[in-house]
């Protein structure tokens, strides 16, 4: 994984594919063959039509069986060694990013409490799932589309034209299928977050829920979401499948107007029966890619929101380990706030705004002031949690966004009001999980 992806990205996703791009190179190769593989039953079909059935030369047949189980065997290695390549795309994706989505995510919840954390471990999920899934298979297969619109031209230049023709419908199909299914499976993953985050959030209040007697009242809050989440997960799942429908009748059809204009040439005498059956199988193979992504486009949808998501998320002011920092080798002897500002996202208003504060060593600082003044707020632009520009942090006159915030937390106590023992030992806790 380069360094670029851990730092700032303008597209998470195009990044990934740069950087595997030697084990992306070698899937297309393994495509080109399984494609041109993928011809093998049609040449056998031609042959047996053409050549054994009119000579009745069985040692022929032979030859052609045993060739075809050959390239079949071919074929499946280069399927095998595909997914293979599948596989250690999708393990080197997860590694690569786990450490940093981890750290990222518990920084974003810092920032806002609203946030859920474990939903970007989600988002990476269908992330890898789709760049290292069958989509990146099917995307290959549709570049060698072009390779049976040549043979279909081969055997017949009205089989060639017909082939067009049905591959353009297709793909008006799926420019369909996206106009029809994306605004309605995006909003549908909204009200799905929403419901989440809401349930999370009542999940940390559950005390004063309770002794307050609001549980009553956020469920029925939450049902009214839930089933809004689930009505329009009936409606999403309700559109695909009536699209599936009809890209099933067009698949059929197809075969039907193939196996018809072969069958017409056949007994115009411009091609033979075994060229018929062959332009059939290639024709309708032509299209499978594209009706293959027809029925991935909801996980498309899902892999650009959460493409997007991991994408702002990276580019958030969190602790960055790849980058050169700082290492503060001194006691800390002055920290120091100059003109820091802070406005929540949800807020009109600044919680901070250029506030500035000197603290020396010895000092002993009491922040006083009502809920929700800020008093939180600034512990946490003090710590580097929170972005502040344009104001500064500094600690022993050196900016915060320099020093590397893993090697300061090492000199920083801190206990919350709602401060709880993690899983391990006490001594484990007080070394803060370091060598004891």
């Amino acid at each position: 994984m380069t360094a670029a992806i851990l730092k700032k990205t303008n597209n998470l996703a195009t990044e990934l594919l740069i950087a595997y791009r030697k084990e992306i190179s070698w899937i297309l190769v393994f495509s080109f063959i399984a494609n041109v593989l993928l011809l093998s039953p049609t040449l056998y079909m031609m042959q047996v039509y053409d050549r054994v059935l009119m000579s009745l030369n069985l040692t022929t047949l032979l030859l052609l069986s045993l060739t075809i189980l050959m390239l079949f065997l071919l074929m499946m290695f280069a399927d095998i060694v595909r997914s293979k390549m599948l596989i250690v795309i999708g393990n080197k994706i997860e590694i690569s990013l786990s450490a940093r989505l981890f750290e990222s995510s518990l920084v974003r919840f810092l920032q806002d409490k609203t946030i859920d954390p474990s939903s970007y471990l989600r988002n990476l999920v269908e992330l890898k799932q789709f760049i290292a899934g069958m989509a990146i298979v099917y995307f290959f297969d549709i570049i060698w589309t072009p390779i049976f619109v040549w043979i279909a031209f081969l055997l017949h230049q009205k089989l060639g034209f017909a082939c067009l023709v049905i591959i353009f419908i297709q793909i008006l199909l799926l420019i369909y299928n996206h106009f029809a299914t994306a605004t309605i499976t995006k909003n549908n993953l909204e009200t799905e977050r929403q419901t989440q985050e809401f349930l999370n959030t009542s999940l940390r209040q559950l005390l004063p829920i309770f002794v307050m007697g609001f549980a009553s009242s956020f469920k029925s809050r939450w049902l009214l979401l839930n089933n809004q989440s689930v009505n329009e997960r009936r409606f999403v799942h309700q559109k695909i499948q009536n699209i599936q429908a009809v890209n099933k009748l067009y698949r059929y059809t197809v075969q039907t107007v193939s196996l018809g204009i072969g069958a017409y040439l056949a007994t115009r005498g411009e091609i033979t029966i075994g060229s018929m059956l062959a332009a059939n199988v290639i024709i309708s193979r032509s299209i499978l890619p594209l009706d293959q992504m027809t029925n991935l486009w909801p996980q498309w949808i899902g892999f650009l929101k959460a493409n997007q998501q991991l994408t702002q998320l990276f580019n958030s002011n969190t602790f960055v380990d790849s980058k050169p920092l700082n290492e503060i080798t001194e006691p800390i002897k002055s920290v120091e706030l100059v003109d820091v500002s802070y406005q929540y996202a949800n807020q009109s208003k600044h919680v901070l705004q250029n506030v500035s504060l000197v603290l020396n060593a010895g000092d002993t600082v009491a922040i006083l002031g009502k809920s929700g003044s800020g008093k939180t707020t600034l512990v946490k632009a003090l710590l580097g949690v929170l972005p502040t520009e344009p104001g500064q942090v500094l600690y022993n006159n050196q900016l915060i966004d320099t020093i590397n915030l893993n090697l300061l937390s090492q000199s920083i106590g801190y206990l919350p009001q709602d401060f709880q023992l993690f899983e391990g030992t006490i001594a484990e806790n007080i070394a803060r999980f370091g060598a004891l």
